[in-house]
């Protein structure tokens, strides 16, 4: 028998003339499950049941009322961390196979461009061999992610890398939570129901080199745009990409790069980059001041 715990749900459960189990009401299977036995004088105890390879074993947690609900709640899920709780999804559940798989269609639903991040990441997951994809998404701690972060760190030793690892992990578990939650939507029942973002306790590495850190001084800004002009250590088009950067004031290089000639109003001097290729999938405009950045 499956309910939804709460207090009065608790209170409400009668004693029969044969003790009974009533367990939490949930998607997942063999992950471990927290349940209440019924005596037949009345008293009820938490107990908590997972499986060890295909064996069931039981653990009495306390006794209820004297153990609240919310002690018992806490008591599992630190129970359910553990190595030995084999943590695999029902059908229909939410797992990290279909996290993966959900979070892509949207991304390409979105027009987004680039995926690539989180192929890195999958496969990095799939390597380490620490994580199935079988595994129930809102069953992964920190603790697994952590582990994750470390397996990067071992391989590589390279801090950066598993801060980029860290920050798109943390992205996926960051849309897994409110991909489900919308107010909009008829479907009651959550298919991955995140609780918390598991990433978000570990913090980034300190590292030398970080995107974003090492910005040009403007003697090499200058020395940049004088070469750029010369045309000596650049071919003709990656000098005027450079020039356009410039005189765009900092437009993003891809939305330059896939531009086009009509695009381009000469008469105003005005570049409009369309929503098709613009990454807010806004249109945005830039016009180019006279006399002073004018392009021919």
């Amino acid at each position: 028998m499956n309910i939804v715990f709460s207090s009065k749900a608790l209170d409400r459960l009668p004693a029969k003339t044969s003790p009974y189990i009533v367990y939490h009401a949930s998607g997942e299977r063999g992950t471990g499950r927290l349940g209440v036995r019924v005596y037949t004088t009345g008293k009820k105890k938490f107990i908590y049941r997972h499986f060890v390879g295909k064996t069931a074993k039981f653990q009495t947690l306390g006794e209820y009322p004297d153990m609240p609900l919310s002690k018992a709640l806490e008591q599992f899920e630190a129970l359910s961390e553990s190595k030995d709780v084999i943590k695999t999804a029902s059908k229909g559940a939410g797992t990290l196979e279909a996290l993966f798989e959900a979070h892509k269609e949207d991304f390409f639903a979105a027009g987004k461009r680039s995926y690539k991040h989180y192929i890195s990441l999958r496969s990095v997951i799939a390597e380490s061999g620490l994580l199935p994809e079988s595994t129930v998404a809102n069953k992964i701690t920190t603790n697994d992610c952590r582990a994750i972060l470390n397996y990067v760190y071992k391989t590589t030793g390279k801090r950066q890398w598993v801060n980029e690892v860290r920050s798109y992990m943390c992205a996926l578990f960051s849309w897994g939570m409110k991909s489900d939650k919308s107010p909009v939507m008829d479907v009651v029942q959550s298919k991955f129901d995140i609780p918390f973002n598991p990433v978000t306790a570990i913090p980034t590495l300190a590292c030398d080199a970080y995107v974003g850190e090492r910005y040009l001084s403007f003697d090499e800004l200058a020395q940049l745009l004088n070469d750029a002009n010369s045309g000596e250590h650049f071919t003709p088009d990656i000098s005027v990409f450079l020039k356009l950067v410039f005189f765009c004031c900092g437009q993003r290089p891809y939305e330059i790069l896939a531009a086009k000639k009509e695009h381009y109003n000469r008469d105003a001097q005005l570049l409009s980059i369309p929503p098709g290729i613009a990454k807010t999938k806004k249109m945005v405009s830039h016009r180019f001041k006279p006399q002073r950045d004018r392009i021919n």
